[in-house]
């Protein structure tokens, strides 16, 4: 956050030292995806400047060497409205992977063989997962755009992957924030009702991005449903009070829109703070509702 969008040299070498050091069973680690956030921030709009730390991460090992080139990528060209990116993320978006349950093989071969398969596929996962992100990130400058993105986020949640839906709503409130659409909002309505766990999770809090700050009275109402409906599920009542601060917010004085002057100007601050809630979310259950909470404090930049 401190050095965002300055493309700064020691910055970004100390980071890839970080991810190059560290071993196979640390890459797998949940938190290891802010060291990929640390770096495509450094690369905010900075476009082609991010080609070096691109090629520089393809030494980093799986699943995070992948997901980090991706997220980098989207970053440099976030608000740029770049259609060849847009459907790259699509193209990566229509992939299928599938994860191999472990059956207990006794051949090391076999073992070898679906060790790496899994691999592959969770690789395959995150790479997706940032990609949707990427789409509503390279989209979000102008309204047509937005517009062709959110026909894209129907068709990835009515035909993609578990993780592609998860993520959807998060890239939905990227798309709006603070911009309390009535499609975005009945979308995001139905999605908080969803049997996936994860899917509801992040459906209610991005409710609470999508209407930051502007006292929307349908949302509110749609929110107090969601407390009654979920008055015995704690962790999804955690996440509807967390909406319910963010559509009051300030009291209906302060935005989580990184846009000003009809979206001519972008906050590259609040755009980092945005992301930083939006990765942490990614992994819901691990890192929001389990370990750190904390990390929804990342919004105040944004504010």
């Amino acid at each position: 956050m401190v050095a965002i969008s300055s493309c700064h040299g020691e910055v970004t070498s100390t980071i890839l030292q970080t991810m190059m050091d560290k071993s196979e069973t640390e890459l797998k680690d949940t938190h290891c995806r802010f060291l990929a956030l640390g770096l495509a921030l450094t690369y905010l709009g900075k476009q082609e400047e991010a080609s070096p730390a691109i090629e520089a991460l393809k030494v980093v090992g799986d699943p995070l060497g992948k997901m980090a080139a991706t997220l980098v990528e989207v970053v440099a060209y976030a608000g740029t409205g770049d259609v060849l990116k847009i459907q790259k993320m699509l193209h990566l978006c229509s992939e299928h992977y599938e994860v191999t349950r472990d059956e207990g093989r006794k051949d090391k071969k076999e073992k070898a063989e679906a060790d790496a398969k899994k691999l592959e596929a969770e690789t395959g996962i995150a790479q997706q997962m940032v990609a949707v992100i990427g789409i509503a990130l390279i989209a979000m400058a102008e309204e047509l755009g937005a517009e062709m993105a959110l026909r894209s986020y129907s068709n990835l949640l009515r035909y993609g992957e578990p993780c592609i839906r998860r993520v959807v709503p998060l890239a939905l409130a990227i798309l709006s924030a603070s911009n309390p659409k009535l499609e975005i909002i009945d979308t995001l309505s139905k999605l908080s009702h969803d049997s996936d766990s994860e899917v509801a999770h992040n459906a209610i809090f991005a409710m609470g991005i999508v209407g930051s700050g502007t006292n929307n009275a349908r949302l509110a109402n749609m929110l107090r449903q969601l407390a009654q409906y979920y008055h015995k599920d704690a962790n999804n009542l955690f996440m509807v009070r967390l909406a319910q601060g963010l559509v009051h917010l300030g009291k209906g004085t302060l935005t989580l829109s990184p846009y000003h002057s009809d979206r001519m100007l972008m906050s590259r601050v609040a755009v980092g703070g945005l992301l930083g809630v939006i990765v942490a979310f990614m992994d819901v259950n691990n890192l929001i509702i389990g370990k750190v909470p904390l990390h929804a404090i990342h919004l105040v930049s944004a504010i």
